[in-house]
């Protein structure tokens, strides 16, 4: 905490602190780590705080103005006021808590936005999403929804980026900012989001395809983002058979999911996990989520709909077919 009672306005840590480095610190400062932190950096701070190094844990926690992440940490932002922007990795726990606006550039291994009530944007899908209940989330893997935001994030990191190794790229960058330079880039974000209110609290939507035929997955991912534009679409080829892979596998977020019921390399059924046992086990454990069933006939549709299918389609109907069920829950 001494180092908020300096007459710098600028402090930088190079070595291996254990914690609470640039704790609480005034808004007109700011806090670099080239270093390795031990936990708790720029906790409670007011000012900027920018990580090229190691954060350790804990990383910018109850911040009041502006994160940058450039390095790694582990739980960047919990509990955050301000504006955390993750262009580099957050490993596990991004924003959690947060009442503020989270920014995801970068990697995030697991729980992005638990029981946060702010904003949540990611450009780039995390691994998984934590207990998501009354924060507003912009999924923009594409860049369409806010490009204004993209483009003002992406001159930031350009600018910052020089400054990794360089102070007087640095100092630039944080002279452009003004005497509270926190306080500047999360006016400038909150600016840019006031502008686009109609999207934030429009949920961008991920959808799931589920076939071990990947010239099908990868046909319907085209299909779906290129009709509609509010999604973002993955593909999944292989299927573990244990409870434990799947829970790894299908916990991360998704809204719909498509999922073929003959999931095996030799075309067997039974061989392994089908599609009904997994949709099965979706309605169980996330009862919300929108299942879709398809396969090569109309037999398997009572399995489906048995293990609770919102819908089913055959994969060999006309395609307009399969965009009239599609446009049943894609919404168009």
């Amino acid at each position: 905490k001494g180092l908020s009672d300096s007459a710098l306005d600028m402090f930088e840590n190079c070595g291996n602190p254990p914690w609470r480095v640039g704790h609480d610190l005034p808004s007109n400062k700011v806090f670099v780590n080239r270093g390795k932190i031990g936990r708790y950096g720029g906790e409670f701070a007011k000012g900027l705080i920018i990580n090229y190094g190691d954060g350790g844990i804990l990383f910018g926690d109850h911040s009041k103005n502006a994160v940058l992440n450039f390095g790694r940490a582990v739980c960047i932002g919990d509990g955050a006021e301000g504006v955390v922007v993750n262009f580099g990795d957050s490993g596990h726990g991004l924003g959690q808590s947060s009442p503020g606006i989270i920014i995801n550039c970068g990697r995030c291994e697991n729980l992005m936005g638990r029981y946060s009530k702010g904003k949540l944007i990611t450009f780039k899908s995390p691994s998984g999403f934590g207990d998501i209940r009354d924060a507003k989330l912009v999924l923009d893997e594409r860049n369409i929804a806010l490009p204004e935001l993209k483009e003002y994030l992406d001159k930031l990191k350009l600018k910052f980026e020089k400054g990794r190794n360089d102070d007087n790229a640095l100092r630039e960058a944080v002279d452009e900012l003004g005497e509270e330079p926190g306080k500047k880039i999360r006016r400038d974000i909150e600016s840019i989001l006031e502008e686009n209110t109609s999207v934030v609290s429009t949920k961008l939507y991920s959808a799931l395809v589920i076939d071990d035929d990947k010239y099908i997955g990868d046909k319907l991912k085209t299909q779906i983002e290129e009709t509609y534009e509010n999604f973002n679409c993955r593909v999944l080829n292989k299927i573990p058979n244990d409870v434990m892979g799947l829970w790894f596998t299908l916990s991360p977020h998704f809204d719909i999911a498509i999922i073929d019921f003959v999931l095996d390399p030799y075309g067997i059924p039974n061989r392994g996990v089908n599609g009904a046992q997994i949709t099965s086990w979706i309605k169980e454990q996330f009862p919300e989520r929108t299942v879709i069933g398809m396969s090569d006939g109309e037999k398997y549709k009572k399995d489906f709909m048995r293990a609770g299918a919102d819908a089913f389609f055959c994969k060999l109907e006309n395609p307009k077919e399969i965009s009239r069920t599609l446009d049943d829950f894609f919404g168009r």
